[in-house]
């Protein structure tokens, strides 16, 4: 195997992260407390945060990976997958189940697929985490 793969499973198993080295992640995120996180292969917009336990990924047989937004996040024990689209400006609440969902821009989403919710955010989640 070569160095990057050897890096990507040892990161793996240190801090309990998968983040393949395949993934592009945009210049400007944040990882808080990351342990139990797995990022596949979706598209990442700047300004994504992402916190513990979190999934993004495809959603079989036919594999369609989402597209997050600029200002995306994660909170904990989220889940996007499949053919979702999440728009900048949003924010997946904590134990939400995001399957193959097109969301309006700027809400806040939670429940569980296929009982997804939204409610609309005040303050930008660039703003929330910008100092």
């Amino acid at each position: 195997a070569d160095v990057a793969t050897k890096v990507f499973y040892l990161n793996k198993a240190l801090h309990g992260v998968d983040v393949y080295y395949e993934i592009e992640l945009p210049d400007v995120f944040l990882m808080v407390h990351p342990m139990g996180t797995v990022l596949g292969r979706a598209q990442y917009g700047s300004h994504f945060v992402v916190y513990q336990g979190c999934t993004v990924g495809g959603n079989p047989p036919k594999v369609d990976y989402p597209i997050l937004g600029e200002g995306v996040a994660l909170m904990a024990r989220s889940t996007v997958i499949g053919q979702s689209h999440i728009p900048d400006n949003s924010i997946i609440s904590a134990g939400a189940f995001v399957m193959d969902e097109q969301v309006p821009p700027d809400m806040v989403i939670y429940g569980t697929h296929p009982e997804v919710r939204y409610k609309p955010i005040r303050k930008s989640v660039k703003d929330r985490f910008s100092r």
